[in-house]
């Protein structure tokens, strides 16, 4: 018997980083875990740069935390890779990567999105804008008075850092009468 269990011990697995036998359940790659150290190790494979949080997760963190404690990008499908997400004003399109405001519209028109913005806490804004022809946009911030600070007129990667004076629920790209023009890359991040 004493032959049966050293052969036993010797098929049994080990956790890589403490030697605590394991069961063989937490594995990353081929490498074993016990079940503190596999979560201690997936914990630190997480890149929170690349985790895309849904609206209503962000809203969450916020609620719980008082904050985000990530540098969260508050803006879903900024890259405008599909034509989902955004409410879109007159005049505004989404293909190929961009959102295009094509000018059609008589007044100011804008795409927007639902996100939760704190008051008094500042934001960076930015967005590229190409095929540039003419008008202003620029980001809507305080609903009651309908106030904008709007990006340079030209083509470029262009950021603006605006302090939130009300909470707003939106993230709200605001365009003149006139504006032609494309929007890619738009992000909201807390300052």
């Amino acid at each position: 018997m004493p032959r049966l269990k050293k052969a036993f011990d010797k098929l049994q697995d080990v956790c890589v980083v403490c030697g605590t036998p394991t069961d063989g359940r937490y594995l990353i790659g081929n490498k074993d875990y016990c079940s503190d150290d596999y979560t201690r190790e997936k914990e630190k494979s997480i890149d929170l740069k690349k985790i895309r949080l849904t609206n209503e997760a962000k809203r969450l963190l916020v609620d719980i935390t008082g904050d985000l404690t990530v540098s969260a990008d508050l803006v879903i499908n900024g890259g405008f890779d599909t034509d989902t997400d955004w409410t879109k004003g007159t005049g505004w399109t989404i293909s190929d990567g961009k959102a295009r405001c094509s000018g059609s519209q008589s007044s100011k028109t804008s795409i927007l999105q639902s996100a939760t913005k704190i008051r008094g806490v500042s934001y960076i804004y930015t967005v590229t804008i190409s095929g540039y022809e003419s008008g202003v946009i620029g980001v809507f911030y305080i609903p009651i008075t309908g106030s904008r600070r709007n990006f340079p007129e030209e083509n470029g990667t262009h950021s603006l850092t605006i302090r939130q004076v009300f909470s707003y629920n939106f993230n709200e790209l605001s365009a003149s009468s006139n504006f032609i023009g494309n929007v890619d890359n738009f992000s909201v991040k807390r300052a």
